[in-house]
């Protein structure tokens, strides 16, 4: 897929992190905290994955966000949905765009590996997603088309804001990448530590 002006990056960071015991996007795997990791790695420098990014997030995040970053506030109407809330967002701000969307608890997610999805996706669907050995869809690790955000806006209307449920219905493109590791969640202490020590090799 040819990579469109109109693509911008959304850093999802609105989980709330009950089992890490701590806020993950502010994890440090690298040199700077995760959000901001995957945001410059979305929009920075010469070779832009996308021609904007933004770090999604709820508002009692808001004030613990660098100003130096775009930021988008889950709108009021779509808090406690979970991750939708973000996109709904990204949609309802800039309806005219599609969204390369990354889940701040993909530690293993380098600039080669959405390179390489944003490349291979045929792009002719609704959306797009990586696609886990369990046979489902990584909703944090996805591609959505403009239309895509008027179809989500009809499901938040009916009271199902399942992201999985959206792809499924949708006959989103599967992405499988070359290492399974990518799609590796990290959500409690002991996984953090574990990633740490892969990452550090």
């Amino acid at each position: 897929m040819k990579i469109s002006r109109k693509l911008y990056g959304l850093v999802v960071c609105g989980g709330e992190s009950r089992r890490m015991r701590a806020d993950k996007s502010s994890l440090i795997y690298f040199e700077k905290q995760q959000r901001y990791h995957l945001y410059d790695m979305l929009y920075s420098g010469q070779n832009n994955l996308c021609s904007k990014a933004f770090i999604s997030c709820k508002q009692i995040q808001l004030k613990t966000v660098s100003k130096e970053y775009n930021v988008l506030q889950d709108l009021a109407k779509f808090e406690n949905i979970g991750p939708m809330a973000g996109l709904l967002t990204a949609f309802t701000s800039y309806p005219d765009h599609d969204f390369l969307v990354v889940g701040c608890d993909y530690p293993f997610v380098n600039e080669q590996v959405l390179k390489n999805f944003l490349e291979q996706i045929k792009g002719d669907s609704i959306a797009a997603a990586f696609y886990n050995e369990h046979g489902k869809y990584e909703p944090l690790l996805a591609w959505y088309s403009k239309e895509a955000g008027l179809i989500l806006k009809k499901q938040f209307d009916t009271k199902e804001h399942s992201l999985q449920h959206f792809l499924i219905q949708n006959k989103a493109e599967k992405y499988i990448p070359a290492d399974d590791i990518v799609m590796t969640s990290v959500d409690t202490p002991e996984e953090f530590m574990v990633a740490k020590e892969l990452l550090s090799r």
